[in-house]
């Protein structure tokens, strides 16, 4: 995940934002920061926010954190499932 600031707050401020397999990538701490970083933003700003994933909500909490986990539950929408959608 690049760690441009206009990037930053373009993900932070755009009015919907699609964030396709959130949870594929290899976790790393700075990984790990800036998801939260963008997701609390959005959260914060009630903007609106689509995720889709091969994982479900409790595997992301378990490798984020349950700060994200309950993100999910309030407001923002996870599509997860293990088939192909192509």
């Amino acid at each position: 995940m690049a760690c441009n600031p206009d990037w930053m707050e373009r993900w932070e401020t755009v009015p919907l934002l699609v964030w396709d397999d959130i949870g594929a990538m290899r976790d790393t701490p700075h990984l790990h920061s800036t998801s939260l970083a963008i997701l609390r933003a959005r959260y914060n700003g009630l903007r609106k926010t689509i995720l889709t994933s091969n994982v479900d909500r409790e595997t992301l909490a378990k490798n984020f954190d349950d700060r994200l986990a309950d993100r999910l539950k309030e407001g923002m929408e996870l599509f997860s499932g293990k088939q192909s959608r192509r």
